[in-house]
């Protein structure tokens, strides 16, 4: 993740639904330049999208499980 989270130009932090967050980061310039999209709620990550900027499509995208009970 840190990779595609260097060069911050912009950020910025919106409500998703009643429960939920998603933090926009703008990263790059020019061919390089991607957004960062992570959507997250009070416990934990729940999902993350890189945008290629230049051709407007998602080039990755993490969906992050709850495993926080898998050991018990």
């Amino acid at each position: 993740m840190v990779a595609t989270l260097s060069d911050v130009n912009t950020a910025s932090l919106a409500a998703y639904g009643g429960t939920q967050f998603v933090l926009i980061l703008n990263c790059g310039d020019a061919a390089a330049a991607t957004q960062v999209r992570i959507r997250f709620d009070k416990n934990r990550a729940l999902e993350r999208e890189v945008t290629a900027s230049e051709a407007g499509m998602v080039s990755e995208r993490t969906t992050y499980e709850d495993l926080s009970g898998a050991f018990n």
